[in-house]
């Protein structure tokens, strides 16, 4: 994967507050459409944070961090860097059409927050059904919670390639050794 240049994180970059959710999030929006917005997220701490897609409904502003005195230090003194999108990830119409898209490989956090917020499960997908998805759960310590089918209709956000979620999965396989 290549990097976003540095330029475009500057000129870019974006606060977005989503409506009921506690969170919200920082990054340089990568496409959007009128259902989805995926966002190559920045940490707090100023660091590549893997991706989000987020459900455009669900967003109630945002706003530009063009000036933003720390993101400009993060890039320049820190070097900041972020991965631009996988090309076969691009510009899908819906959350399915998305998800059917991301290698089984890639660690997943799947988050239902108007049913339970502050929570998300993190694994694998397995497989896409017409209505829903189905994931290999992961606990913090990277043991399998089983399976677990969620309806696309449920999901508010989906981060992908992340530090949490990749972590998680890392120790999974640590653990299969």
């Amino acid at each position: 994967m290549k990097n976003i240049s540095q330029k475009f994180i500057l000129t870019n970059a974006v606060l977005i507050k989503r409506g009921g959710m506690s969170m919200s999030n920082v990054g340089v929006i990568l496409w959007k459409n009128r259902r989805l917005l995926v966002l190559a997220r920045i940490t707090d701490e100023y660091v590549d944070n893997g991706f989000s897609l987020i459900k455009v409904k669900d967003i109630v502003s945002i706003a530009s961090l063009q000036g933003d005195e720390r993101l400009r230090t993060a890039v320049n003194k820190f070097g900041l860097r972020l991965k631009s999108l996988p090309a076969s990830l691009a510009a899908t119409e819906s959350i399915r059409e998305f998800v059917s898209r991301i290698p089984s490989n890639y660690p997943v956090a799947i988050h239902q927050e108007h049913l339970l917020p502050n929570e998300c499960e993190v694994g694998f997908i397995i497989c896409t059904t017409k209505r829903s998805l189905t994931m290999e759960c992961l606990s913090i310590n990277g043991e399998s919670n089983g399976t677990q089918s969620i309806a696309f209709s449920d999901i508010t956000k989906i981060d992908f390639l992340g530090r949490y979620e990749t972590i998680v999965c890392s120790i999974r396989q640590t653990l299969q050794k």
